[in-house]
């Protein structure tokens, strides 16, 4: 199951009658849970194809917490969900209303807060972009080899009570007409 191309939409008023498939017996369901986070340096692609993309052994030498090598990828994990983007609506002439870019967000929490990832923080304030893509917990990769282009934001509220955890808590987040596209994980 792979969705790594836009659809070709109409240029007239008709809508297109894609294809849907159910199954009484045996339906395919995906669960929630944004389980990980992968961030890499916004002008150093680690991926030149999708063949790249698609090979566990290349995503191999490109993850690590700490080189700071081209193309080097950060694999954070965490809990997290994407809510409902938003989007406006814009009323235009001729009684026709036209979407803007939908603005999504990643809710993230990340529970080891330990002085690397403190320091990750205090770094990611100084502002840049990213490139980005997410895993779900049950293996679905959403973002494509070319990565989303994303803003993080971190923070830590610390808790008031011993019976929680102190958390950072991330915001992803990014603009686009479409959704990310989607595949079975090469690298879960």
């Amino acid at each position: 199951m792979s969705v790594i191309s836009l659809p070709n939409c109409p240029t007239n008023c008709v809508g297109t009658l894609g294809s849907i498939d159910f199954d009484d017996c045996a339906p395919e369901v995906h669960f929630g849970e944004i389980a990980k986070l992968y961030l890499w340096a916004l002008d150093e692609a680690p991926f030149a194809t999708q063949a790249e993309y698609d090979s566990a052994a290349h995503w191999a030498t490109h993850l690590s917490d700490s080189a700071i090598t081209a193309g080097a990828i950060r694999e954070f994990t965490v809990i997290g969900e994407m809510p409902d983007p938003e989007v406006t609506e814009i009323p235009i002439s001729g009684d026709r209303i036209v979407q803007g870019f939908k603005k999504f967000v990643l809710n993230l929490e990340v529970d080891e807060t330990n002085e690397t990832n403190y320091n990750f923080l205090l770094l990611s304030e100084c502002g840049g972009k990213y490139k980005a893509n997410f895993e779900m917990a049950d293996g679905i990769l959403y973002g494509g080899m070319h990565g989303l282009e994303v803003s993080v934001k971190m923070s830590q509220p610390l808790p008031k009570t011993r019976q929680e955890v102190v958390k950072m808590i991330m915001k992803v987040s990014w603009q686009s007409k479409n959704h990310p596209f989607r595949q079975i994980s090469i690298v879960a």
